[in-house]
């Protein structure tokens, strides 16, 4: 008799919090979708015209920003996709001869096989910096330098994972919005150089670039611990090449902020209904 209680007790408390946090998710959703609507960094519109190209590892540069995308069907692919109302779960950079440098709940690391980082995401959007696209550009040797030399530097240093900062970027960021917004992005606060011991994946590679100079590291907007994946990609800073999945362009969520550039997300979602 008692077993059979706690059963029932248990699974309306069950019944519960799964309502409670779905009530939640949905709150922050509404809240985050509403300001970047506000904001100019997310619309609805009617496109057409030719897909993003489909990458391979030989497409790839040094400096190329890899923003990744998991199925929802993972539980904390889910956790994250909810908490930063995006598709990304993860970013990384590519660092020249088959090796990708990211940052991982063991600290950094840096894989030697892109095959295998591929094959663990549902899909990748793969964008390039402005001032890494043309090697007949004067400054293309310095800003490659700076920015090889600061990756370099960290993997030498072996840095940790910012945890704590990794949980709270999703409420930073959408701080961090507000507060610019309002202020129309007029005011430049310096940001204190630190020299870091631990990052979390889309802090990483903010300091990357800030490294090279082509991002302002003054200017507390891009504070880079305020930022997630998803919050990164819709600025964008960078362009898009194309995407990379072993389930071609149908992987691609049709809500993928880098998409937005493109006809092919609308086009393909008015085909399927």
């Amino acid at each position: 008799m008692i077993n059979i209680l706690y059963k029932k007790i248990k699974n309306k408390l069950e019944s519960f919090t799964t309502k409670k946090s779905k009530m939640i998710s949905n709150k922050i959703h509404t809240k985050q979708d509403k300001l970047k609507r506000k904001t100019d960094r997310r619309f609805d519109g009617i496109m057409i015209g030719t897909p993003p190209p489909l990458l391979s590892e030989k497409d790839l540069k040094v400096g190329d920003v890899l923003f990744c995308s998991k199925s929802n069907d993972d539980k904390m692919s889910n956790l994250i996709q909810k908490t930063t109302d995006g598709p990304y779960t993860h970013c990384a950079i590519y660092f020249g001869n088959n090796t990708i440098v990211h940052m991982t709940t063991r600290g950094i690391k840096a894989p030697n096989n892109i095959s295998d980082f591929i094959s663990e995401y549902t899909y990748i959007a793969v964008t390039r910096c402005p001032g890494l696209k043309n090697p007949d550009f004067e400054l293309y040797p310095i800003f490659k330098k700076k920015l090889i030399d600061f990756i370099q530097s960290n993997l030498d240093k072996k840095v940790k994972y910012n945890i704590v900062g990794a949980g709270l970027s999703p409420l930073r960021e959408y701080k961090n919005i507000s507060k610019h917004y309002a202020q129309n992005q007029q005011q430049k606060n310096k940001v204190k150089d630190v020299d870091k011991k631990s990052y979390f994946c889309s802090e990483f590679i903010l300091d990357c670039f800030k490294a090279t100079e082509y991002i302002d590291k003054d200017h507390s907007y891009w504070k880079a611990d305020n930022w997630t994946p998803t919050g990164l990609a819709e600025e964008n800073i960078f362009d898009l090449v194309g995407f990379m999945s072993n389930n071609g362009l149908h992987a691609v969520s049709s809500q993928d902020p880098h998409l937005m550039g493109y006809s092919y997300t609308r086009a393909r979602k008015a085909f399927q209904q």
